[in-house]
């Protein structure tokens, strides 16, 4: 799993919460077309898929009980179904299969039912602040190299271009916002690839005064700019909680959500978390936040055993090894 992925942060956090229940192995089999446990590591006497697409063939491969971590391609990209006509198929074989089943919120369970998947044994367990990447020396030895990627003082966006983390949902507003001096003096900064041609057209994509766009950064570059920024945003309209969201509570960042369901429900139990549903209420809770002092720091919040995450893993992993 690359680092910085939204796949190995999942996988870090849920590690860190099994800590305490035994020898926790990560081991990168993910795959569209397939994937094989490697000949080199032992067989698990219990596994968890992150994302039953790309992991089913290899759970259903194992032998042993298993359980499936729903991910954003399993219930927001439908298409993935009619693109892999084999692979769609060996994805329901393995839920069908599977001891337990995990979603991040209800809009994920919802998306699922939706789409007629199998979800025996249905846990729903929310993500908690904890990222065991966030290296706070190494943080503040890149900001001298700040200069180059960020104005001194910015609101940050992380989301690839797709269109269900529709970035271009702020920038034709951000672009009037800053040319009638509505930002509170803050520059938009956005980093992610572009992965979808839809929702990246040249309009979306055009820079201009108060706004910075990069293309892909390194992960350390991507945590030095989301430990300096003023305020994180978060577009998604349909996806599960990202990840830089909780990167950004571990490093005490204001946050400003998109009203998504799982954003809404993220917030419902975090009430400093600002919520917006158009472009021009982003723009005015960022302003808000721009005139306040900046008071970011590194909270006392990483994952531990006693959090309510790291219970719920606990619980689900000592269940589905009873039935082994």
């Amino acid at each position: 799993m690359r680092k910085g992925t939204g796949n190995r942060t999942t996988a870090l956090r849920v590690a860190a919460a099994l800590a305490g229940v035994g020898e926790v192995v990560l081991v990168d089999v993910a795959s569209e077309d397939g994937g094989e446990w490697p000949a080199d590591v032992p067989a698990p006497d219990v596994a968890l898929g992150i994302h039953a697409f790309r992991s089913a063939e290899v759970l259903s491969s194992l032998g042993c009980p298993y359980a499936v971590i729903f991910g954003g391609t399993d219930v927001n990209e439908a298409e993935v179904f009619a693109k892999h006509p084999v692979r769609g198929p060996v994805m329901r074989a393995a839920l069908e299969g599977a001891h337990a089943c995990v979603a991040f919120s209800e809009s994920v369970v919802a998306a699922g039912e939706a789409l007629g998947l199998p979800m025996p044994g249905l846990m729903v367990i929310p993500p908690e602040v904890g990222v065991p990447e966030v290296d706070v020396e190494a943080l503040e030895a890149s900001a001298p190299a700040l200069a180059a990627l960020a104005p001194q003082s910015y609101a940050l966006l992380l989301a690839s271009f797709r269109s269900v983390k529709d970035p271009g949902f702020l920038l034709s507003a951000w672009r009037q916002a800053w040319k009638s001096g509505l930002t509170g003096g803050l520059e938009l900064v956005v980093v992610g690839p572009v992965l979808d041609r839809a929702a990246s057209s040249p309009g979306v994509l055009a820079t201009g005064p108060g706004i910075v766009l990069h293309d892909c950064v390194s992960h350390g570059a991507a945590m030095a700019l989301l430990a300096n920024a003023r305020v994180l945003l978060n577009t998604s309209h349909s996806e599960g909680l990202a990840n830089a969201v909780l990167e950004a509570a571990a490093l005490g960042i204001p946050l400003a959500l998109r009203a998504s369901a799982s954003n809404t429900a993220y917030a419902a139990d975090h009430p400093t978390v600002a919520l917006f549903s158009d472009p021009n209420e982003a723009i005015a809770i960022v302003a808000d936040l721009a005139g306040q002092p900046n008071e970011s720091s590194m909270p006392a919040h990483a994952a531990s055993g006693e959090s309510r995450e790291a219970l719920a893993y606990c619980s689900l992993v000592r269940g589905i090894a009873g039935h082994g």
